[in-house]
């Protein structure tokens, strides 16, 4: 008995699916009949009242010249030809909005799901006005929008990202901003695709802004968002390629950064995005005629050339400022030969600099010295480039620090150096034409060195520097209870006077130049040198 009733259970349920599905298909067929043999042939009448209703919604006079239909596969097709938004109270002007030909073709998800759903829209050949007034209202076909308005009321917009395709070709945009009392700027042959699927959009825009302005603009997305309403949670990417652009010139349109005042040339920028905040920006540059003001109480910083790729990224703890192969040419002629650079924050909402991290593979130090008063630096950093004026060239440099760049707890530096020039301050010695490599940390440090055509200037120890043919030397350094010890553990030298070596300590001493324990020894010394 319980098999028996088991049997009936299982063929009364096959029934009933059976029945749902033939009923479901059935109705399917008998809409799709409706639709060819009943709403299709009478969509041409409904042309003038789908006019005036559009008019009265809008605003302004609407003409629709040809209301067609046809078929893809099951999928109902429309075309609209001739759509027209015209100035209301200027009869003669250029339409606010003109739409040679929309093609729609409406998928056939939308019976199931009771909403309109579209299988593609394509749109040929569009004219669109947009002006912003004096008050701030943009103006969209005749549509006003106030941007300062926040709402949630985001169905058009919703709608349009669950569109599988969305396609328009040829476009022209016209923009007037009354408000910055700028001329109309056009962009031409404007070219949309937007594909959205299972919560992916992505998207390609390709349009020709005036030439004198910017070569064709390229620009691509690619981001994930279930709703706008929930951007905070959305996350992507952009792209942006201009293969010319006047900075200065698109002042009269965009609110750029006062602090970028020209520069003409090309770029590609990449623009990542998650949770509602920027994450990263990184920029290839190819520019000429580089006018940039890094802060407000900077100098202008003027560069003839300027290329390379910049790039800034932040995650929870860390923010990174980078450059990969970055070469400059200042107005006066001066080279930076490419760098690769990179400078990171570490901290958090109550210690934004708790620490930090520089590396670079080379830099060179004249244009640095040059470049210092127009950099945002430290003070401290500042007043030291200005005192010890560094010549040469560092490279494979790391340096890392705890605490504040202006005063660190704890710090850590090296790199190599080449032709490496200072000038003597205080207890510092200075230096010509150095070679060699340095390590230094809060408590101490070495430097070795090995060079040719060199210099010494010791003004504590001798009365004048002394070159070098050839030196050789490893120096070490210690800091404690606030006093520095210098122990020289190899110094060999050898020039037209004198060759030999020494080894010995030098103490800082507060009162006076200091204590020094010296062990010399001269292979070679020609009279008359000694005093020296």
């Amino acid at each position: 008995a319980p098999l028996r009733a088991s049997g009936a259970f299982s063929s009364a349920l096959i029934r009933a699916v059976r029945v749902v599905v033939v009923g479901g298909f059935a109705a399917f067929a008998i809409a799709l009949l409706l639709v060819r043999f009943v709403v299709f042939p009478y969509v041409e009448s409904y042309r003038d009242r789908l006019a005036s209703m559009l008019a009265q919604q809008l605003g302004h006079p609407v003409e629709i010249a040809a209301l067609t239909t046809g078929w893809d596969g099951w999928n109902p097709k429309f075309v609209m030809e001739g759509f027209r938004v015209q100035d209301r109270g200027l009869a003669r002007a250029a339409p606010l909005l003109e739409l040679p030909e929309v093609g729609l073709i409406v998928s056939w998800t939308s019976l199931p799901l009771l909403e309109l759903r579209l299988k593609e829209l394509v749109i040929d050949r569009p004219r669109l006005s947009i002006r912003r007034d004096r008050a701030g209202i943009l103006h969209v076909a005749g549509l006003e929008i106030d941007p300062a308005q926040t709402t949630d009321d985001l169905g058009l917009t919703e709608w349009i990202l669950h569109q599988p395709e969305i396609v328009i070709r040829d476009a022209l945009i016209t923009w007037d901003d009354d408000q910055r009392n700028a001329p109309q700027l056009v962009l031409d042959r404007v070219q949309l695709r937007l594909e959205s699927r299972f919560g992916r959009h992505r998207f390609g825009l390709k349009g020709t802004p005036p030439a004198e302005l910017a070569s064709p603009l390229d620009l691509r997305g690619d981001f994930t968002a279930t709703s706008l309403k929930d951007w905070e949670k959305a996350e992507g990417r952009l792209f942006v390629r201009l293969d010319y652009a006047d900075v200065a010139a698109w002042r009269e349109w965009l609110p750029l950064p006062a602090q970028i005042a020209s520069g003409k040339g090309a770029l590609r920028i990449w623009f990542q995005f998650a949770d509602g905040e920027a994450r990263e920006v990184v920029a290839d540059l190819e520019l000429a005629d580089v006018e940039a003001r890094l802060a407000d109480e900077l100098p202008e910083l003027r560069l003839a050339h300027l290329s390379g790729r910049v790039g800034w990224r932040r995650s929870a703890r860390e923010r990174e400022i980078f450059t990969r192969d970055l070469a400059f040419v200042t107005t006066g002629g001066e080279r930076h030969d490419p760098t690769n650079f990179s400078l990171v924050m570490r901290g958090d909402a109550h210690d934004p600099a708790a620490s930090g991290q520089i590396e670079f593979d080379q830099l060179q130090l004249e244009p640095l010295v040059a470049f210092g008063a127009h950099l945002p630096l430290a003070e401290r950093i500042r007043v030291d480039l200005a005192r010890f004026a560094p010549r040469g060239a560092l490279a494979h440099g790391r340096g890392r620090w705890e605490g504040t760049a202006d005063s660190p707890k704890a710090f850590a530096a090296s790199a190599e150096f080449r032709q490496l020039g200072v000038t003597a301050q205080d207890a510092f010695p200075g230096a010509t034409g150095i070679t060699g490599r340095f390590d230094v940390n809060q408590d101490g440090g070495e430097i070795r060195v090995a060079s040719h055509d060199a210099a010494l200037d010791l003004p504590h120890v001798f009365r004048a520097p002394i070159s070098f043919d050839n030196l050789r030397s490893v120096v070490k350094w210690e800091r404690r209870d606030r006093t520095t010890t210098v122990r020289i553990e190899q110094f060999e030298f050898a020039n037209a006077d004198l060759a030999g070596s020494a080894s010995g300590t030098w103490r800082a001493n507060a009162q006076g130049p200091g204590e020094i324990d010296l062990v010399a020894q001269l292979s070679r010394a020609l009279p008359g040198t000694m005093h020296r």
